[in-house]
């Protein structure tokens, strides 16, 4: 799960501003990780990621 910057709209310092999102790898010539939003289905680089190895988000059994 990266920890990705805030939305424009949301200018409120106490607002959530982490996207879950799935690490897919890493890119060419960037120092980031590649991950993408698996509701958005949007892609990101980002290097300030946390990961959760024990939640598996596209997996069937798990709920949001």
């Amino acid at each position: 799960m990266p920890m990705l910057g805030t939305h424009k709209q949301e200018s409120d310092k106490f607002q959530p501003r982490a996207i879950a999102c799935v690490f897919l790898g890493y890119p060419h010539g960037k120092k980031a990780y590649r991950v993408m939003a698996p509701h958005t289905h949007k892609f990101y680089f980002s290097s300030d990621i946390v990961f959760y190895e024990q939640i598996f988000p596209l997996s069937s059994n798990v709920q949001p």
